[in-house]
């Protein structure tokens, strides 16, 4: 008879929610340390590797526990609450002869979101929508003006500006009022970050790389006549 297959329901990084996983490897490592009462604490690590069943991404969970108690669990990798942005490794090579500043903090952001630090992570947001505009415009004394400069620049369009408009609020609010923004929120303006991080960093950058062919000057005089 064939080994009955273990299976657990964990957070999947891929499916971004909790699925049925297949155990492949299971090993348990126990340390004993006499105690100065002549007794012993039996220090126990179970490790745990399984497969996703839909999409087969692969993580590991550990458990801790000391003579039966504490029961701590830690996930590798750590569970994500949203999907990191195909073209962020685009971004860390833009960043590579630099200090890679816009990349870190932008993972800061992702790491941020899976810990629920959702006032850290509104924050984050600002700084690195900041950050970005002073590259390109520099400092022009404030957040909003910097703004009407990122524009003048055709950094963003007047649609992207008009829909920044949460993301200068929710900075104001956090900063000055003590707004504790939710989920939601974070979410929103990250999805307004990665949209102009993409356009300015990524798309454009690909734009200059097209290669268009010169005009049949035949056919340019055909169309004259």
């Amino acid at each position: 008879m064939a080994d009955q297959v273990e299976k657990v329901k964990w957070h999947c990084n891929l499916c971004l929610r909790k699925t049925k996983h297949t155990v492949l490897y299971t090993i348990t490592k126990q340390d004993v340390t006499e105690t100065h009462e002549e007794n012993f604490d039996v220090e126990e690590t179970v490790y745990i590797l399984a497969e996703c069943d839909g999409c087969e991404y692969v993580t590991m969970k550990t458990s801790w526990s000391i003579n039966g108690e504490g029961d701590m669990v830690d996930q590798y990798p750590p569970a994500l609450a949203r999907r990191r942005p195909p073209w962020i490794h685009e971004l860390f090579l833009e960043d590579f002869l630099g200090e890679q500043s816009k990349y870190k903090l932008l993972q800061e952001l992702y790491t941020g979101i899976g810990a629920q630090n959702w006032w850290l992570t509104m924050l984050g947001v600002r700084s690195l929508f900041e950050f970005v505009m002073v590259e390109k415009v520099g400092d022009n004394g404030s957040f909003v003006k910097n703004l009407e400069k990122f524009l003048e620049g055709g950094f963003i369009s007047k649609i992207q500006l008009d829909a920044l408009g949460p993301l200068i609020e929710a900075g104001h609010a956090t900063t000055h009022r003590g707004y504790q923004p939710t989920a939601a929120d974070v979410n929103v303006v990250m999805d307004i970050l990665e949209n102009v991080l993409e356009s300015i960093y990524v798309t454009t950058a690909k734009a200059k790389k097209l290669k268009v062919p010169p005009r049949n000057k035949s056919a340019a005089a055909a169309n004259k006549s």
